[in-house]
């Protein structure tokens, strides 16, 4: 069994990992259809699922068009994935529209089973779009705070069926943590690969199988009928005939999960 080094780096200091392509346990590539290709490695090393990107080092891959970096490992009975990201837009969007981790057992990009986490809002109200729009630090911390207070719930997605709510401590088998810290967002989560009595929710697939993952942050109505006394003489204001769609993330990629078979 291989030894990982467990040497601690900050937040701060891993941001030029996002810059580059890392050797070790993840490879990807684009083919002419610009789908990604991963293949995940066998987990050989302890994943703790606590928002902390110590544990991937050497293992995420930066993802260009989307500003992410992504990790995918397995074993036997669990599948682990790690998104981390910096770009302030893309956290943003993260926290206040949440996202949807989808899973296709088969390969492709069918949306069979889900995870939502964060659950974010589903609509903005009259009002909410000016916090939603952090002009400096303070602003954004603020909101960061605002959308974490509420982030001990989730979302089972399943075909045909209707989402399940549910608070993340009453789940077995799935793990999910988010942490935001020093500009930088890390997501964790594990979940497992076959479905039994203990684990009612999992991906359906075996280790070495190939396996369809998307990863969706939806987008998000705005509601902007004016509330009362105007918009503050803002020039260009919009009426309620219009909506202004936030703008979402749509990644999928097929993975190649690891077998020792």
């Amino acid at each position: 069994m291989n030894k990982r080094s467990k040497k601690t780096i900050s937040f701060v200091n891993f941001m030029p990992f996002f810059r580059i392509c890392v050797l070790g346990l993840l490879t990807f590539y684009f083919n002419s259809c610009a789908n990604l290709h991963f293949q995940s490695g066998w987990r050989d090393w302890d994943i703790n699922i606590d928002g902390r990107s110590d544990d991937w080092v050497g293992s995420l891959t930066f993802v260009d068009k989307q500003n992410i970096s992504l990790g995918v490992s397995n074993d036997a009975d669990f599948l682990y994935i790690c998104l981390a990201a910096e770009d302030q837009a893309v956290i943003s969007r993260i926290l206040r529209q949440g996202m949807i981790l989808w899973f296709d057992p088969e390969g492709g990009k069918e949306k069979t089973f889900g995870i939502k986490y964060p659950v974010g809002r589903q609509r903005m109200q009259p009002g909410e779009g000016e916090m939603m729009r952090p002009e400096n630090e303070a602003d954004l911390q603020k909101m960061r705070r605002a959308m974490m207070a509420i982030s001990n719930e989730l979302e089972i997605l399943q075909e045909s069926k209707v989402p399940i709510r549910t608070s993340i401590k009453n789940l077995k088998g799935i793990e999910v943590f988010l942490k935001s810290s020093a500009g930088l967002i890390v997501y964790e989560v594990k979940i497992p690969l076959q479905e039994n009595q203990d684990f009612p929710f999992a991906v359906g697939a075996e280790e070495g199988s190939e396996i369809g993952i998307g990863i969706e942050v939806p987008k998000m109505t705005m509601n902007m009928k004016r509330a009362p006394g105007g918009m503050g003489g803002r020039s260009g204001g919009m009426t309620g005939q219009r909506a202004n769609m936030q703008k979402g993330i749509k990644i999928w990629a097929t993975v190649q999960l690891a077998s020792t078979k």
